[in-house]
């Protein structure tokens, strides 16, 4: 019997989501899936990092290689950078293999300085132009 075991973290709380069998009803699983709570909130306007652990629980140990970024190794942490929307990681030990997805999500609105006595109007209904009054262009 072959296990893989996936573990994805990010900076914050652990929750096992998922769990999957190969082998019968009465074979332990062979894949478990532990993940941070999803969605995930991006930290810049790029993404996020996540950090996952892989371990290869097959008799003998097998290398596991990840995509994205992970591997070959029986037991390792890798850290990739995920793009803002749904993505997936996937593990394989020529054997069994492992998919998890991740979700990144943009929640936190933007915050805006404005510098004291700067002031302008657009009538533009996406707030983007040109604002009257102090030659500043809204982005």
């Amino acid at each position: 019997m072959r296990r893989l075991f996936l573990v994805v973290a990010a900076a914050i709380g652990f929750g096992v989501l998922a769990s999957t069998t190969f082998g019968g009803a009465s074979a332990p699983p062979a894949i478990t899936i532990g993940i941070p709570d999803m969605p995930v909130e991006a930290t810049d306007g790029s993404g996020r990092d996540v950090a996952y652990h892989v371990k290869s629980h097959a008799d003998p140990e097998l290398d596991v290689t990840c995509t994205p970024t992970g591997g070959p190794a029986t037991d390792f942490t890798a850290t990739s950078h995920f793009a803002l929307g749904t993505s997936s990681i996937d593990c394989t030990d020529g054997t069994d293999t492992a998919s998890e997805t991740v979700t990144v999500v943009d929640t936190t609105p933007p915050s805006v300085s404005v510098p004291a006595g700067a002031s302008g109007t657009t009538n533009s209904p996406s707030g983007t132009g040109n604002l009257a009054g102090g030659g500043c262009r809204g982005q």
